[in-house]
């Protein structure tokens, strides 16, 4: 009997999140009620407190599991060994990923411009750069660097996506790599 009502509390959950994330694309985070969750999860509001406090904690839950998959996605798909020796191929299932999860990213990144979403995945994409691009010179600089890299990277994959995935995943992948392998070579020549 427990194991049904997890499974129906699952399925309720799913439902308030996919009507969530379908209201997304019609109106602004802030402007999503309950009594619009509700009607579009065909709920009742008592059933949505049961799981959530507010509309945000939804938006909320969603940002970190998209988080979470992203960093398991990128833990199976190779060990820091392989970021470092083979960043291109890691970066390229990485854009596969994001292409396979188009809606998602599509209405955090791009319809709902969501903030939070962007910052956490920034910090997320820092961190694998550091792994990628080991380069030699004071930590304060390099951060910035990093954070620079990846704030141009992160508007270049929502142009991408934007274009419907123009590029192929190698062709967008190439062109990130360049860029940043590439003013990261300018900038330690320089300095």
């Amino acid at each position: 009997m427990n194991t049904k009502n997890n499974q129906r509390s699952r399925i309720t959950k799913h439902l308030i999140k996919q009507a969530f994330i379908s209201l997304m694309h019609t109106k602004q985070t802030g402007k999503i009620s309950v009594t619009d969750i509700c009607a579009a999860a065909e709920i009742n509001r008592s059933t949505f407190y049961q799981h959530f406090e507010e509309p945000n904690s939804v938006l909320k839950e969603l940002e970190d599991e998209a988080i979470s998959q992203i960093s398991e996605y990128l833990i199976s798909i190779g060990s820091s060994d392989t970021v470092h020796s083979n960043a291109k191929a890691y970066l390229t299932s990485f854009l596969r990923f994001i292409k396979k999860n188009d809606e998602l990213f599509r209405t955090l990144l791009i319809e709902n411009n969501d903030l939070h979403f962007r910052k956490k995945l920034s910090d997320l994409a820092n961190t694998m750069t550091l792994r990628a691009f080991d380069v030699k010179m004071d930590e304060k600089t390099k951060g910035s660097i990093y954070r620079f890299l990846v704030s141009g990277s992160l508007e270049l994959l929502v142009d991408w996506i934007r274009s419907e995935y123009e590029l192929a995943e190698k062709e967008f992948c190439d062109l990130l790599y360049g860029l940043c392998e590439g003013s990261i070579a300018g900038f330690a020549k320089n300095s």
